[in-house]
């Protein structure tokens, strides 16, 4: 009987290890770009960061890209006073919108344009590239922990492309994500706004460098256990989920994102602090900002085999402190572009708060 008993007890202790192994690890986060400390999403927040953008050539890479003159990339943040959530209440929720704004060209290694887009000075008939995303989600308030609750993308640019037999891809789409009150699951819906007739194989082809493509999977789908493992955000909000995070040195978080990819785990790791060279201006201030001790953050996704996104470095400034006016803000930001062919970066111009 003892025997039985002592089974059962090494069973029931087992199952209790399996089951607190298997709870979800909770992002613990702070309001960093507050410069109060307030938890809640305050009414008149509004902070507006501008970057430059630049591209870095990968060592292998026999493509590179010429960036233009107005190219941007710009985050805003305000707070929407009331905002009807999908429990049927209402809240004070952030809203993020990130605006990308591309101009240049594509140019093989003997110096060849082989695609052109925003420079001709008349965007109706030569659009640039563009990547608009737009996020709604909850305060740190109550232990909602910035839990998104929709997106809605725009993009219309150039990528690398491996499988159609040209260079490069243009795709043209629309996304919306809504989650559930829980997060617990994200309905996805895609649009691709070519038409079939623009899709089809005699219109697809731009020119002897290019094709208009088609999204890369189901138009419709269901993201399920978001929150199974680990706290789950949105894609589009990630850079302002990383000002939340208290980093130390060495250290290293996981967090899940829905996105148009599905559901991905992405690993947060910062590698050291260090002080970096900048120039950017600051509401309130007589004299550019020319150092910034930073955080050094890596975001790298875990996907099942499909393309899960870039991977990103971004150095956060460690300033919380109300005299600074750049609280935690990301000062550089690095997306690796597809098949190693270098980086995008972004770097900081101004903050307005």
């Amino acid at each position: 009987m003892k025997k039985l008993i002592s089974a059962l007890a090494a069973v029931t202790a087992s199952l209790f290890l399996f089951a607190a192994c298997s709870a979800q690890v909770v992002l613990p986060l702070d309001p960093n770009w507050t410069d109060n400390g307030n938890v809640a999403a305050a009414a008149g927040f509004s902070e507006t960061l501008t970057y430059g953008v630049s591209f870095e050539k990968g060592e292998l890479s026999n493509l590179t890209i010429e960036v233009g003159e107005g190219s941007s990339y710009v985050m805003q943040t305000s707070v929407l006073e009331s905002y009807r959530a999908p429990d049927g209440n209402n809240y004070a929720v952030y809203v993020l919108r990130s605006e990308l704004t591309l101009r240049g060209a594509f140019v093989n290694e003997a110096g060849t344009a082989i695609a052109r887009f925003g420079m001709s000075g008349d965007d109706t008939v030569d659009p640039p590239d563009t990547l608009t995303t737009t996020v709604w989600f909850h305060s740190l308030d109550g232990g909602r922990n910035l839990r998104p609750i929709r997106s809605e993308t725009s993009g219309y640019f150039h990528a690398v492309d491996s499988t159609s037999g040209s260079a490069l891809v243009l795709t043209n789409y629309t996304a919306t994500i809504k989650y559930n009150n829980s997060v617990s699951t994200a309905n996805v819906n895609l649009t691709n706004r070519w038409t079939e007739e623009e899709l089809s194989k005699e219109n697809a082809v731009i020119d002897d460098y290019t094709v208009r493509s088609s999204l890369p999977r189901t138009q419709t789908f269901t993201i399920k256990d978001l929150q199974k493992n680990y706290s789950g955000f949105d894609a589009g909000q990630l850079y302002f989920v990383g000002r939340g995070i208290s980093y130390s040195e060495n250290s290293s978080n996981t967090l899940t994102l829905a996105s148009l990819y599905g559901k991905v785990q992405c690993g947060v790791s910062c590698s050291e602090f260090a002080d970096l060279s900048c120039n950017f201006t600051v509401t309130g201030r007589e004299t550019p900002v020319t150092t910034v001790n930073t955080a050094r953050v890596t975001f790298t996704n875990r996907g099942n085999g499909q393309n899960t996104g870039p991977s990103r470095t971004v150095n956060y400034a460690r300033a919380t402190d109300s005299s600074s006016g750049y609280y935690n803000v990301p000062v550089r930001i690095a997306e690796t572009f597809a098949y190693d062919m270098g980086d995008i970066v972004f770097t900081l111009q101004s903050v307005v708060r």
